[in-house]
């Protein structure tokens, strides 16, 4: 047998995912818990596969995939990596599944935030949140669930909250030292 279980990407303090700033800034993810490593499940795995295949398809139709894009503001870096952007750079895709396979008909309020603040991050006009759909008849869609403009002043109100949430992870941090 051979072992395909991934490492947990391990945390580093000052870096922010924007994949996770929605549960920073909602406050399900506590400074206590933040190092905390997060298991792989089945569903994460599914999820990972479908996105390579729509990846893949998507090179062809004139999409840069997983581009990243690193900001450093004050003591954080935040740290974006898209699912998609089209080429002529218009609009960019977030590309959500379910962990139970069933159709998605509105995006979840987490999966809107990240797409709004890839808006910034990446300088795109609009994110639409799109979910896999293999049909009945053969094709193999992607259906737009939600739609997220831009807004750089709403973004860097979310920065904000990143950063108290940083100091408060800091003096948690310098506390367990002492």
């Amino acid at each position: 047998m051979i072992n395909l279980t991934a490492e947990q990407r391990p945390r580093v303090l000052a870096r922010y995912f924007l994949s996770e700033l929605w549960a920073i800034t909602n406050n399900y993810t506590k400074p206590e818990t933040f190092f905390k490593p997060v298991k792989e499940t089945p569903e994460m795995l599914r999820g990972t596969a479908m996105h390579l295949l729509c990846q893949e398809r998507l090179k062809k139709l004139g999409y840069e995939v997983e581009p990243k894009k690193e900001i450093n503001i004050g003591l954080v870096t935040i740290v974006g990596r898209a699912d998609a952007i089209k080429d002529t750079r218009e609009h960019g895709l977030e590309i959500k599944t379910s962990g139970k396979w069933e159709i998605m008909y509105k995006a979840k309020p987490w999966a809107l935030y990240q797409a709004k603040c890839e808006a910034s991050l990446f300088e795109i006009p609009v994110f639409f949140v799109v979910q896999p759909i293999l049909k009945r008849d053969g094709r193999f869609i992607l259906q737009a669930i939600g739609k997220a403009e831009r807004d750089d002043d709403w973004f860097a109100e979310q920065v904000k909250l990143v950063q108290v949430f940083h100091e408060r992870l800091i003096s948690i941090s310098s506390r367990a030292k002492s």
